[in-house]
């Protein structure tokens, strides 16, 4: 392991490892991400007109957040038996990291981790396609992106649904793990969903912020 890594990774012990969910080696799932994320990143050019965008050590910071958090690693700075919400600026990469995770699950377990946009959500609520709707309810974690961009309520002959509260309601109520991005701040989430799904973020996500220039200028 590289003196990088390590100094990333090497933070004090704040939870135990949760019971739920089985141990990995944070180092290589942290290795796993970074690769996937350059990868992702290689057309992008640099200011210096060099491909492939650099690497800052706040980003890094979060990466290795995120592998220890899917590692069951104690050395992560929160509480494991939480799921994520992982918000900042437009284009900082959250969306690149989620992917980046869901390819790095693969790899590590052969485990296919779905990941679903809040506007294609809305969809399957106006199409009332409750088979899809139900498998995103039921899951042991569910990744759910760019939340905030979507209509919070949908009509479905008459009837009002708001398809992420019903989503997120039913997984807080069974202890289901979710991770989410968003671009809201804490009193845009409030104001958009409600005091009752704001409290239940505090309860069931770790607060992650990728702050940073939007990557896609």
């Amino acid at each position: 392991m590289d003196k990088q890594t390590n100094a990333i990774l090497n933070q004090k012990y704040v939870t135990k490892a949760s019971t739920f969910r089985p141990k990995f080696n944070a180092e290589k799932v942290y290795q796993t991400l970074i690769d996937i994320l350059r990868e992702k990143f290689k057309d992008k050019l640099n200011r210096n007109g060099t491909k492939g965008i650099i690497l800052t050590d706040k980003y890094r910071h979060i990466v290795g957040q995120i592998a220890c958090w899917y590692a069951n690693d104690e050395r992560f700075l929160g509480d494991l038996r939480k799921g994520i919400l992982l918000r900042g600026g437009v284009g900082t990469g959250k969306t690149k990291i989620l992917e980046a995770l869901q390819e790095t699950i693969n790899k590590v377990e052969g485990r296919i981790i779905l990941l679903i946009h809040t506007r294609d959500l809305q969809d399957l609520y106006m199409n009332q396609d409750r088979e899809e709707i139900e498998r995103h309810r039921t899951r042991n974690l569910e990744f759910i992106d760019d939340l905030g961009v979507e209509n919070v309520e949908v009509k479905y002959f008459g009837n009002v649904i708001e398809p992420f509260n019903d989503i997120f309601d039913y997984r807080y109520r069974h202890g289901l793990q979710t991770v989410i991005t968003t671009n809201l701040p804490p009193s845009e989430i409030k104001e958009t969903y409600g005091d009752r799904i704001a409290s239940r973020f505090r309860e069931t996500l770790n607060d992650l912020i990728l702050d940073g220039e939007d990557l896609r200028k």
